[in-house]
């Protein structure tokens, strides 16, 4: 006899069964929802996991909160850890919180383990837990791996400076970044420091060692987390996320002070995360020290491709180069950088369109979804005129 499926079992069959899968929604009176992509949101029908099924039915808070306890390590049997499970929940009507579990399974007969990220909410008024879960990769992968563009490889060598990812959430931007520091670890020796929140990829020492530390764990947010890594004598920082004029004025002090940081934010573009940056930093002293220690601006997106799997398309603007650098002092100048990147002006950048040209060129990704994921109308046509070109060529081949 089947039996009812735990969330745990649930998250590791889907991760391991459909790399597409990004994330899992879990909500109370809901039902499972999966995102493949940006945008992509699912519901999930009935899952037949092997010895155990689980029904296309509505989450109850009891199932909820049993994934919260194995998050806390509070254990399975209700009547134990009553106290802390009642502090969590209290902590949760004031907070969001961020915990990763460790999750065991099998996968063809092979015993696997793998860590996910939780981000657990209230709403409906409190009446509701909604908890949303991403997959954490064991280990980092290689920037030839993820299909991250070579030049890259002469920004990550940099001894000092900052290089900025930016894009969409679930665009793989800690991915990316744990890639770098992994192609750092194995080059050089020294000592890297990471602010997360959560922490994600757990790098293991190879030339370089590492200090892992966690917002609302290891230290209050990521602005101080940067001030502490600096008294301790660190090559490289990444920072998780710059979400504040605090945290952006951190990583500036960082990078000046002669380390390299590595640094994610919300921006769809390049051009647009240079303006974020600037609005953060309003002196007209900071920006010009942003102007001298930015190397890249990195932004990326995953579109999926003809074989059914996504595929990184990144958008870099080299910020060494003067045209950039006056861009980054001056806000009116920002409109012509932006088309000077997309007119391949600039040194060692590439655009949006210019990344998906040559995956459609490849015949890796179809035009229309190329033509989904840029931000100018005339890119958009330029890579639908790709399709048009290759229907005509094709046309004139059967005559």
């Amino acid at each position: 006899m089947s039996r009812q499926a735990a969330l745990d079992e649930l998250i590791f069959a889907l991760f391991n069964h459909d790399e597409m899968i990004t994330d899992v929604r879990f909500a109370t009176g809901e039902p499972v929802r999966i995102r493949k992509g940006p945008s992509q949101w699912q519901r999930l029908k009935d899952v037949d996991l092997g010895g155990c099924v689980f029904s296309d039915n509505n989450i109850t808070n009891g199932q909820i909160e049993l994934l919260i306890r194995k998050a806390y390590n509070l254990g399975d049997d209700r009547a134990s850890g009553e106290a802390a499970m009642g502090s969590i929940l209290a902590d949760l009507r004031k907070q969001a919180l961020h915990p990763s579990i460790q999750i065991d399974g099998t996968v063809k007969g092979e015993a696997l383990s793998m860590r996910v990220r939780l981000a657990i909410t209230r709403s409906g008024m409190g009446q509701k837990i909604v908890v949303t879960v991403r997959g954490i990769p064991q280990a980092p992968e290689s920037t030839a791996a993820i299909g991250l563009p070579v030049v890259m490889r002469a920004f990550i060598r940099a001894k000092s400076g900052m290089i900025i990812l930016c894009g969409q959430t679930g665009v793989g931007k800690s991915t990316t970044i744990a890639a770098c520091l992994a192609e750092i670890n194995a080059e050089k020796s020294g000592h890297i420091i990471t602010i997360e929140d959560p922490v994600e990829f757990l790098h293991e020492p190879n030339r370089s060692f590492f200090t892992h530390r966690e917002v609302g764990v290891d230290v209050a947010s990521f602005a101080e987390g940067v001030e502490d890594a600096l008294r301790a004598v660190p090559d490289v920082i990444m920072i998780g996320e710059i979400r504040n004029g605090e945290t952006m004025a951190a990583a500036l002090r960082a990078g000046e002070s002669g380390h390299l940081v590595f640094a994610s934010l919300h921006s769809p573009n390049a051009t647009a995360a240079l303006s974020k940056m600037r609005s953060f930093l309003p002196v007209a002293a900071d920006q010009v020290a942003l102007a001298n220690n930015l190397i890249c601006v990195v932004a990326q997106a995953l579109v999926p491709d003809k074989r059914g799997q996504k595929a990184l398309v990144c958008e870099i603007l080299d910020c060494q180069e003067a045209v950039v650098r006056e861009a980054v002092t001056d806000d009116g100048r920002m409109n012509d950088l932006d088309r000077k990147l997309r007119g391949k002006e600039i040194n060692r950048s590439m655009a949006f369109v210019t990344a998906l040209q040559r995956l459609v060129e490849a015949d890796d990704v179809d035009p229309k979804v190329a033509a989904s994921v840029v931000h100018h109308k005339e890119d958009a046509a330029v890579l639908l005129g790709l399709e048009k070109g290759r229907a005509s060529g094709q046309s004139a081949t059967r005559r």
